[in-house]
């Protein structure tokens, strides 16, 4: 509801049902009628419109409106299906022991940091690869990692504002802000050359309440077939396992951490783990 939709509705009240009465009276139950009436539409201007909540989401057939990606396509070596087993369990709804995170490798080096490494609290931008907001909207958190694993930041879609696309285990600039407006295509964090980043993408419904989806269905047809398909990757049902799916195949947890058969050794048990999880992209041509 906005508030010119409130202004004819009153209108009509005070045109059918107060007409006849005398001044003091029809001033008293315009006075009472607007309070009433303001008190959901402030509450829908602070709070209903800021999230704006769509009805409800159809994975197959989401939005397509994020033209800008988190890293540049020669930084990307490979990205994992949405609800693989890589990483570790993050869900939504009543979907339990999957990743709905996908996680970003680069073409060369799969890891953080050395085992025997400790985090570094900052890393210097320039000597640094960029990450990039994929979506033009407003910064809702900053906060670093409770591992030392770099930052999570959240970023609200201003064209599609029940959209939340949060990227973590980047650097977050130091002088990126909760509040502060950013633009598709604008740098926020930093990562090392080595380093995996995640995102994910939730959404608010009415329906369901918040939904996780998958980052890769939401790009631009432009940027999916320039970063991606002439990479490799298949068309975008090749980087999701759908809930069905992954309901018929599915993985073991100890809390958010996966359990895997070790497949006689845990060498080919994490190489075939990965060839199921992963799609590896091709040289940016």
């Amino acid at each position: 509801m906005s508030r010119s939709t409130t202004v004819p509705l009153l209108s009509f009240w005070q045109t059918q049902y107060t007409t006849g009465m005398n001044s003091k009276k029809r001033k008293a139950l315009t006075t009472i009628t607007s309070t009433v009436v303001a008190i959901p539409v402030v509450t829908a201007l602070s709070l209903g419109v800021y999230y704006q909540p769509v009805f409800a989401v159809d994975e197959a057939n989401l939005p397509r409106f994020i033209a800008h990606d988190i890293l540049s396509p020669t930084e990307i070596g490979s990205v994992t299906r949405f609800r693989s087993g890589s990483g570790e369990s993050y869900t939504s709804g009543s979907e339990t022991c999957r990743n709905m995170k996908q996680v970003y490798a680069p073409p060369s080096g799969s890891g953080f940091f050395d085992t025997n490494a400790t985090p570094p609290a900052s890393i210097d931008p320039q000597s640094s690869v960029p990450v990039y907001s994929p979506i033009k909207g407003k910064v809702q958190e900053v906060t670093r990692d409770p591992r030392g694993l770099g930052s999570m930041v959240r970023i609200r879609s201003a064209e599609q504002p029940a959209y939340v696309v949060t990227i973590y285990k980047a650097f977050a600039l130091q002088d990126l802000k909760e509040g502060e407006a950013v633009e598709a295509g604008e740098r926020i964090a930093s990562k090392l050359s080595a380093q995996t980043v995640e995102v994910a993408v939730q959404v608010r419904t009415v329906r369901n309440g918040v939904r996780i989806v998958p980052y890769t269905s939401l790009l631009t047809e432009e940027l999916f077939m320039n970063a991606y398909a002439s990479r490799g990757s298949g068309d975008r049902t090749n980087l999701v396992i759908t809930k069905d799916t992954r309901d018929a195949d599915p993985l073991t947890c100890d809390g958010s951490t996966f359990v895997y058969p070790t497949y006689g050794n845990i060498e080919s048990g994490v190489r075939q783990r990965l060839q199921k999880d992963t799609v590896t992209l091709g040289s940016v041509l």
